[in-house]
């Protein structure tokens, strides 16, 4: 086993923005930013528009991040949905030009108004290789001979730009493999950047050495495991709640926080669960 490398101790719950709905094949909306098939991207009216709601929707989300007492918030789809599952979340900030020009025009103030608010932001990132069709119509995800490599030259990319310190692994597996990749290239990652929480999708033991393990509530994870725990005292996983019995887990889930567990809620509008999420914690 690796020796524990973690230490991150803020454990205030963290909000999940999601920006966009995948693969609607909307003419004007591409993307599918808020679900709105009339939102048009493609003139300089609708992208007035489209930045007027995206800082707007920054603005109402850091609301609801204060109310909540969080830390920071990761938008898991800054480049928007454009393809179908699995391809939907493009997980390359460094693309984003290329892949949604009408965000990558206002991507910076959006950032921006998170930490001027004095928040942490993170994006959702994947260990391959996007590669387009010809015509553009489609997208497949590649594994790569080096995914720490690309890892680090994506999150890097982010962190300059937008000095994120929260970053979701999306699809950390090899191929149709459903094991997590060798958490030594995790590692690797982690260790070029000590100053920023790693969220594997995918984990087995070795992970929490150096990450927190993503979970999700409506699957029945209420806790980091005792076996983490024993063999990593730092150890916690970050519970995703939305979608999730509350009252059910509510217990199980107020002891998991006490004990270190981050709880992470849907921050781009006011959930009504939030108001549970918030209860517990303060239990």
């Amino acid at each position: 086993m690796f020796p524990s490398h973690l230490n991150w101790k803020d454990r205030r719950p963290i909000g999940a923005m999601f920006l966009a709905t995948s693969s609607q094949n909307w003419r004007n909306n591409p993307r599918g930013w808020f679900g709105d098939q009339l939102l048009n991207t493609d003139t300089p009216s609708g992208r007035a528009n489209f930045k007027q709601r995206v800082l707007a929707r920054a603005d109402d989300s850091i609301a609801i991040m204060k109310e909540m007492g969080a830390q920071g918030v990761i938008t898991w789809d800054i480049e928007g949905q454009e393809y179908a599952h699995a391809t939907s979340y493009i997980g390359d900030p460094r693309k984003l030009n290329e892949m949604a020009p009408e965000m990558a025009d206002v991507a910076d103030e959006y950032f921006s108004k998170f930490r001027n608010a004095g928040l942490r932001t993170g994006v959702c990132v994947r260990p391959q290789q996007l590669t387009l069709a010809p015509d553009k119509t489609s997208g497949k995800q590649d594994q790569v001979e080096d995914p720490a490599s690309l890892l680090i030259e994506k999150i890097r990319y982010a962190k300059n730009r937008w000095g994120i310190s929260l970053v979701y692994v999306d699809s950390n597996i090899n191929g149709k493999d459903p094991n997590p990749m060798d958490a030594a290239v995790l590692k690797k990652v982690a260790d070029t950047f000590p100053d920023v929480l790693l969220i594997p999708e995918h984990s087995n033991l070795e992970y929490y050495s150096f990450s927190a393990p993503f979970r999700e509530l409506r699957q029945g994870y209420v806790s980091t495991s005792e076996g983490a725990r024993v063999a990593y005292p730092n150890a916690f996983t970050l519970i995703y709640t939305a979608d999730g019995s509350l009252d059910l887990y509510g217990k199980s889930l107020a002891a998991a926080a006490s004990r270190g567990d981050v709880l992470m809620y849907r921050t781009w509008y006011a959930d009504p669960q939030n108001e549970k999420v918030k209860a517990l914690l303060k239990r």
